[in-house]
């Protein structure tokens, strides 16, 4: 499987370098989302105009100061989704405050990049954020989630959805897994 760096291209290296230095020094605890992520976990990469992350609702702060730290302006929105950049590239900065982005942060698993390791949320937790969103692109996403997926992962998320009484999603789920079958 292609490591972290592998699937960055060389625009987006040192920007993630600089995102990663930053947000480490000022402690964040922070974990990659999106298109990133979905690269990562699935092998299929799709083009994207950020980087997502998602943070602990306690680092909004820190979050602030790390981005100005990696030279970045906040350009849009207000918490809990937040855009960052530096005239050419852009990180949404997502809040958690309730799952799937808390447990997408504590769960996420770990990964080597620029000599450190970075929490990458699994399978699971971006199939999940991709049920809950409306954006077209995420249909697509979260079908090659679904086939990325082994049986113990989807039986996980069901798990999750009902525990969280999240009846909506449990039925989008089930859509989902019969599309990506056939």
């Amino acid at each position: 499987m292609a490591t972290l760096e592998q699937l960055l291209t060389p625009k987006w290296r040192g920007f993630v370098k600089r995102l990663a230095d930053a947000l480490d020094e000022r402690g964040v605890d922070f974990a990659v989302i999106g298109a990133m992520a979905l690269g990562k976990r699935t092998r299929r990469v799709r083009s994207t105009e950020d980087i997502d992350i998602v943070v602990d609702e306690e680092a909004k702060r820190a979050v602030s100061a790390a981005m100005k730290d990696a030279g970045l302006e906040r350009v849009a929105g207000a918490w809990p989704l937040v855009k960052y950049s530096d005239g050419l590239l852009e990180v949404d900065v997502l809040c958690g405050v309730g799952d799937p982005e808390v447990s997408a942060l504590a769960l996420a698993a770990e990964t080597p990049l620029f000599g450190r390791t970075v929490k990458i949320a699994t399978r699971v937790f971006l199939l999940w954020m991709y049920l809950l969103s409306d954006q077209p692109r995420h249909h697509d996403d979260g079908l090659n989630v679904i086939r990325a997926m082994n049986e113990a992962e989807l039986a996980q998320l069901r798990m999750y959805l009902k525990h969280d009484g999240d009846t909506d999603s449990l039925r989008l789920l089930a859509r989902r897994v019969r599309e990506a079958e056939g």
